[in-house]
């Protein structure tokens, strides 16, 4: 697909650079979630971070739901539909974004952010 430079629809930036992506990776812990107890005003808050495409934001967005999700399984319940829609699209950003400048799939991110926060924490 090609999108015209001039195009205001599409934010189109440079991608990030590796020791970029790398610092990103090690902050992770001290991003903070969405703090919204209003579901309907957390996914705005979702859909308004989404659009920054920013992946700080997408981080946001996914250790928000990483926490639900496991709030919810240990009361007996599944993510909702709209909320695993969410992570899924956050995921998708911020792990295509991060695959370029760490030279690896786009598939292979998510267990390099795993161990490499777990390191991190061990450290």
């Amino acid at each position: 697909m090609f999108t015209p430079t001039d195009n205001l629809k599409v934010v189109m930036r440079p991608v990030i650079s590796k020791e970029e992506a790398l610092t990103l990776v090690d902050s992770i812990n001290e991003i903070e979630m969405i703090m919204e107890q209003d579901d309907r005003l957390q996914e705005v808050k979702y859909k308004e971070a989404l659009k920054k495409c920013d992946c700080k934001e997408c981080i946001r967005i996914i250790k928000t739901l990483y926490q639900k999700r496991q709030t919810r399984v240990a009361e007996g319940n599944k993510i909702t539909s709209g909320d695993e829609r969410y992570l899924h699209l956050a995921q998708e950003y911020l792990y295509g974004e991060l695959a370029i400048p760490l030279e690896m799939e786009k598939n292979e991110v998510e267990a390099f952010i795993s161990a490499r926060v777990e390191i991190l924490e061990l450290a």
